[in-house]
């Protein structure tokens, strides 16, 4: 997809637990007054924790109907009854008890928080972050409020502020995955996937079983072509869930990344058995056909997709590409043309159109196309082979940004993205993930001996304070491989008057612990024996082999941050 957007994020990633989305904290306060004024029993509240709503409705209908109900206590009532409600359906009395609740006692915070989680089911996001505000102004530890309060700003494209509300929830409720889980999603949104993998590593280490994630995790690895690995992470999910369309789609696109053909039709056969309507689902599929040759097949795929969809621009591009495979370059022209008038920005559409043209011989139109592809995706490895095949113009080389340099190293702007890069390695750029502008400032460079001869630490300025530590100054650190040329990670190093912990060990290992409690291992001496598969760009062979839609991932992460919102796919919502 063209960015990574978040927008959509379902119920269950909302709450942190259980009871903090039902809004215990109100039941709390009805048990205590019950059990301070007398025989008033919380059926109600007790059936709602038990999961049976419908029950649990009418139960609290009838404690609504006893005499001598107090206001916090009615308004304890409401709360649950709206949260049964909402669970069995009943959206509109939902709303009109939790509204009721707040009238009547305006201070239950919990109140608050449900009925903001519901404005967010019903699409309204700026009045749920208004109802936010208040549940974290009455309760300042309620850390599920924060949560929620992050994921309506993402709607509403404050990621700087969501990125500071899912912290603040991670700190409150820090044996809880989803916060710092949203964390991630925030960052890979930003095009920051070294960021992101650090919070859902985090967030898989806090809870084993959690398959949100593996899953955010696999997709900012097939983000970085680290196919390998992101395969591993979706099979230890699906152990757990082996029917989930998206982690079924993800390990799809990863293996088809891969080049692994006969184990991404394995999956994507189960994705169209258990999402027969979803137009994607056909197209990745039929995508994968065609790479194993199996053409009459892919055409009824496609068919089938752009029957569910026609508007589905990665179906046409799988179709001209299979067409062009297949020898019948002339019939897959009118494919890339519909994709394009679909997505006008599409690299992949334009690199298609150019292979196309380049086989029937039209090579002022090819290179044409080509420099287009590669302006919008400079790094299309495929469409920038074509150019250098057919003579044309490559992409214009990174731009030093004046005044920014450090011991060989320098900043400069490379598809408008702020990069690292030293002279000794000039292809070799490093991404300064976190900072923004003159933010981007280097810091320092130091070389490791041994055990980690080849290792580099990259430190520049970043824009966002690390939470957990006082001050605005902040520092970053890449954690660089210089003799594979790869990025490890990207870690904090300083916020502030606080210190990122790194711990190097003489059997070449390192441990970073930074001030927001996120604590990550890198195995260095494997990494640069080669025992440990690196964790950076290992793409298989060309980017054409992998899919649009995994592509897209790619490109999001060398792309300037996006920050106007996009029409959601079906593929966001499945991996979101």
């Amino acid at each position: 997809m063209p960015n990574h957007r978040i927008a959509a994020w379902p119920l269950a990633a909302i709450a942190l637990s259980g009871s903090l989305l039902l809004g215990n904290p109100g039941l709390a306060r009805a048990q205590q007054a019950a059990d301070a004024q007398g025989p008033l029993p919380v059926i109600g509240g007790e059936t709602l924790i038990k999961g049976d709503y419908a029950k649990a409705v009418e139960s609290l209908t009838a404690e609504l109907e006893a005499q001598g109900i107090s206001s916090d206590q009615r308004a304890s009532l409401l709360n649950d009854r709206g949260v049964a409600n909402w669970r069995v359906g009943n959206l509109n009395a939902a709303l009109d008890d939790f509204n009721k609740a707040a009238a009547a006692f305006p201070e239950l915070a919990a109140v608050y928080n449900n009925r903001g989680n519901l404005l967010l089911a019903l699409q309204s996001p700026a009045e749920a972050l208004r109802d936010f505000d208040r549940a974290v102004l009455l309760a300042p530890v309620y850390a599920a409020a924060y949560n929620n309060r992050a994921i309506s700003e993402v709607q509403l494209d404050k990621l700087d502020a969501a990125i500071a509300d899912f912290s603040k929830a991670a700190e409150l409720a820090p044996n809880s995955p989803a916060p710092i889980n949203g964390r991630g999603k925030v960052q890979l949104d930003l095009g920051h996937p070294y960021l992101a993998l650090r919070d859902f590593s985090h967030a898989v280490a806090i809870e084993p079983g959690y398959r949100p994630g593996y899953r955010n995790r696999a997709l900012a690895r097939v983000s970085l072509h680290q196919y390998g690995v992101a395969i591993d992470d979706l099979t230890s999910a699906l152990i757990i869930a082996p029917n989930d369309p998206g982690l079924l789609l993800t390990r799809g696109l990863a293996e088809t990344g891969a080049q692994n053909y006969p184990a991404a039709l394995a999956d994507l056969d189960k994705l169209v058995a258990a999402t027969p309507k979803s137009s994607q689902a056909f197209a990745e599929r039929g995508h994968a056909r065609a790479l194993s040759g199996l053409f009459p097949e892919a055409m009824d795929d496609f068919a089938k997709a752009v029957e569910l969809d026609p508007k589905n621009r990665d179906a046409y591009i799988y179709r001209a590409e299979a067409n062009l495979a297949n020898g019948q370059s002339e019939l897959g022209l009118p494919d890339t043309e519909r994709a394009l008038k679909i997505d006008q920005r599409s690299a992949s559409a334009y690199r298609v159109r150019a292979r196309i043209e380049e086989a029937l011989g039209r090579k002022q139109d090819a290179t044409a196309d080509f420099e287009q592809a590669a302006g919008f995706d400079p790094e299309d490895q495929a469409a920038l082979d074509g150019l250098k095949r057919l003579g044309g113009k490559a992409p214009p080389a990174p731009e030093p940004v004046e005044g920014l340099q450090l011991s060989g190293w320098q900043v400069v702007k490379s598809a408008g993205k702020l990069m690292g890069r030293n002279d000794r390695m000039p292809d070799f750029l490093i991404p300064l993930e976190g900072a923004e502008g003159d933010a981007a400032q280097l810091t320092g460079w130091e070389e490791r001996g041994p055990p980690f001869k080849g290792i580099g630490v990259l430190r520049y300025k970043g824009s966002q304070p690390v939470p957990g530590a006082s001050g605005d100054a902040v520092e970053l650190a890449a954690i660089l491989d210089t003799v594979h040329k790869q990025v490890i990670g990207i870690e904090p190093f300083r916020s502030g008057d606080a210190l990122t912990s790194w711990a190097w060990t003489e059997d070449g290992q390192l441990t970073v612990k930074g001030p927001d409690g996120v604590t990550s291992n890198f195995k260095l001496a494997e990494i640069l024996t080669g025992q440990q598969a690196r964790p950076a760009n290992q793409a298989a062979a060309s980017n054409q082999a992998l899919a649009p839609a995994a592509r897209r991932q790619s490109t999001a992460a060398a792309a300037p941050p996006p920050r106007k919102k996009k029409a959601l796919t079906l593929f966001d919502l499945l991996f979101n």
